[in-house]
């Protein structure tokens, strides 16, 4: 697949840039380089080797689930900055263009 000046325009579309003369140029030299890195892939005969998770063994260390007590409410609402009646009081926050 050849990098053309189209593609580079619509990938620039579809990813909502604006990019420059000189940036264009690059990022098609630079889609070029990688596309033939891929297509030099494609000739490795890697059918006798085995798909690997790791490269090397891993073994996830696993503990026991063990219940156990929890901070009481009050002592937790304590470090909050603004906290009343067991709730956390926050800033209200409008989101842009959001009516209240």
């Amino acid at each position: 697949m050849q990098i053309s000046q189209d593609l580079i325009g619509r990938l620039e579309a579809l990813a909502a840039l604006r990019l420059d003369a000189q940036e264009r140029e690059s990022l098609c030299a630079d889609l070029g380089r990688i596309l033939e890195y891929v297509r030099q892939l494609e000739q490795l005969h890697a059918d006798d080797v085995d798909p690997t998770v790791h490269v090397t063994p891993a073994q996830q260390p696993l503990r026991r689930d063990a219940t156990r007590g929890s901070m009481r409410r009050e002592d937790v609402q304590r470090n909050a900055p603004d906290a009343r009646d067991g709730f956390y009081r926050v800033p209200r926050f409008i989101a842009p263009g959001e009516e209240s």
